[in-house]
Formats: structure tokens, sequence, C-alpha cells
């Protein structure tokens, strides 16, 4: 087996950036902080990316926005076309892929608390919301196709007071690292001269709203080889049968379930998976909510044995074998477990 062939250009930092040869004809466009856009939108710093789009914080400079705040995300060139989902889901929202700034994800803002472990009411304020913001994806006609928790952003406390200046202040310096050619020659068009890292606003983030990102394996209907994170991935999908709206409830009670424990209910390996799944789907439905009771009273930050109670019930309704018994979301947010939980309960 010949070896693989070395990239041809390489980044003085692979630390939270993108891959440069991303940059190939029709993939990411090349940005660098202090550029205009459209002679209106001022680069200050990079937000984040993802396998089809990078996204940036600018200033709106024109006067119609009073200089706002913004996200601009930016498609890969080959997923701008008219029939590109990912676009006309955002346009759905608003009429561009201009949208209001966000925090870290949910994943990054866990890792980021002591422990790494979610206090209870948190995780039940955020399984909430994350269920609520795609359940608003699911009423336009659109399966999401990799609900986890890097694809939930939090939101951020207000931000409009910043100027350009105090805001630069706040970042600090754009951390990057220069793109260069592996035979020392100039870089040709397209390639950026520098990587820049995405920046943190860990102490302006408001948990208290969530928003859903990373459109780019969303589809209407019904798809193949949809890339859904390991961890959460559909029984449908781990025999390649398709992913449909119901692959979204499954991978949305393993969220829920790790929002509350830490860890997710299935192997994150390829080659446990699969048999995990099978274990759980043997047994009756009584016992898989003995199972996942069990699971939950050992490893859960809910404070009550009866949240748990809910919590395991709830997951019985989403961790289904065949797609079309699961819970739409509509029905789960009626579910006692977001009725009550949080609420203590009453003395006897």
């Amino acid at each position: 087996m010949s070896p693989r062939p070395l990239p041809l250009y390489r980044c003085g930092t692979s630390e939270g950036v993108e891959k440069v040869e991303g940059y190939r004809m029709g993939g990411f466009c090349p940005i660098r902080i202090g550029q205009i856009l459209d002679n209106q939108y001022e680069i200050i710093a990079k937000l984040g990316y993802g396998g089809y789009s990078t996204v940036w914080l600018a200033k709106d400079i024109s006067q119609s926005r009073c200089n706002s705040w913004v996200a601009l995300k930016i498609l890969k060139s080959d997923k701008s076309t008219k029939d590109n989902t990912e676009l006309a889901i955002l346009q759905s929202f608003q009429q561009s892929s201009i949208v209001n700034c966000f925090g870290p994800s949910v994943a990054q803002y866990v890792e980021s608390l002591w422990y790494g472990v979610l206090d209870s009411h948190t995780a039940i304020d955020l399984s909430r919301q994350c269920v609520v913001a795609l359940k608003t994806l699911h009423d336009l006609g659109y399966t999401h196709g990799d609900v986890c928790s890097a694809n939930f952003v939090l939101g951020l406390s207000d931000i409009s007071g910043f100027t350009k200046e105090s805001m630069r202040r706040y970042l600090g310096d754009s951390w990057s690292g220069v793109v260069s050619s592996r035979d020392s020659s100039a870089l040709p068009p397209g390639i950026p001269e520098r990587l820049f890292q995405s920046v943190s606003f860990e102490d302006l983030v408001d948990p208290s709203r969530v928003m859903i990102i990373d459109l780019g394996e969303a589809f209407s209907g019904w798809k193949e080889g949809v890339a859904t994170h390991l961890p959460y991935r559909a029984p449908e999908l781990l025999v390649e049968l398709g992913a449909t709206v119901k692959s979204d409830i499954w991978s949305m009670g393993c969220l829920i379930y790790e929002l509350v424990t830490s860890q997710t209910p299935f192997s994150r390996t390829s080659t446990t998976i699969d048999k995990e799944q099978a274990l759980y789907f043997a047994k009756s439905l009584d016992e898989q909510y003995k199972y996942l009771r069990g699971l939950l009273l050992d490893h859960s930050v809910l404070g009550y044995e009866e949240e748990n109670d809910m919590l395991a019930s709830l997951l019985c309704e989403m961790l289904v074998q065949d797609p079309q018994k699961r819970v739409d979301l509509g029905q789960l947010l009626e579910h006692d477990f977001f009725k009550f939980a949080g609420c203590p309960p009453e003395l006897e």
C-alpha cells in the first residue's frame, strides 16, 4: 500500500482551524481580518467553521444598520448554488446568510465548565431549548441530519455597545497560522496567507438562548449517506437504510441523555455501537425503561428520582428501533419531563 501524498500546503497551526485543502477550487472563500465585504461588512474575527462554511464576526458599517454586529456565514463556492439546501433554509429564516452573533456551541460550553458537567436546571433548560430549535427546523419541512452538541450554539448577551476598538481589546489578538507551500513556491490565488482560530465569548454567554447551526447535512424527505456524528447515529443509519426526520429524534434523545449525564448512551466507536444498540433492542420495553432509569440514577445531574423516572420514560419514546414509532417533537414538548422536571416534588 503506497503512502498517502503530503498536502501541497501547510499551516503554522492545525489546532482550531480548517484544512488548507478546503480552499481548493469550489471550496472556502479566503477571508482576512480587517477585510471589508460588499462595502458594508468589516471582518473583525472568526467565529467558527464547518465542513461547508466559515463564520465571521463583522461590523456592519452601513448607515442603514447603525453599526450593528453580525455573523457572516460564508458557504463554500460549490455549496452556494440556488439548489443548496442550507442556503434555502437560511433564506427561510431571513434574506441572506447574515445572522445575529452567537456564542460557543453547547459542546464547547459544557467543556468549559468545572468538571465538564451542567447543573440540573441548566441541563433541563438546554434540553428543552434544543428540542424547540430543532422543531423550528422540522416545521419548515427539513431534517437536520447531524443533531449533536456541537451543532447547537448559545446566544450572547447584548454586544451592541462594543465599538470596533473595544471589541478588539476584549477579544485580544486573533491567533493565526501562516500558510506556506511545501516546495516554498508562492501561494496561488484562492489560498489564504493565514488561517485564523475562532474567538471565544465565554463570559458573555447567555445559556437561556439556543440556536441550531451547521445545516450542511440538512434535507427534506429521505436521504442516503447522511454524515451524522457516530454516537448520535440512529440504527437505520448504521445499516445504511437512509435518514428521515425520525432519525433526528433518535439523535436528540442521545443529546438529551448527554446533557444530563455528560456521556452518550451508546458507544463512540464504530466497532461497538451496533452491538450496544442490538443489546438494547433485545430488551423488552419495560426492561429498556429500567435500564435507562438505572443509568440515569447512577450518572445524571437531575436532583430528584422522579425527574430520572420521567426522563427514562421520555427516552424510551425516542430511542426506538422502528423510526415510525418514535415520538415527534411536538409531542415531546408535552411530555411530563418538560412540564415538571426542575420543579421540586410536593412534600407528603
